[in-house]
């Protein structure tokens, strides 16, 4: 897995819209550049089933 941590998570509402905001950290260390292509393309596949 990603071995990825939220730490902090941000739910809007505006109307009928939601805006979620979630950051998270690697290893209990920020994430790196090099690692944010790697975590994008991952979500994007596990959500497209």
């Amino acid at each position: 897995m990603l071995s990825l941590n939220i730490y902090f998570s941000k739910i809007s509402t505006y109307g009928e819209r939601a805006v979620d905001v979630f950051y998270v950290k690697k290893n209990g260390k920020k994430l790196e550049d090099e690692d944010m292509g790697y975590i994008r393309s991952y979500i994007l596949k596990a959500i497209s089933y």
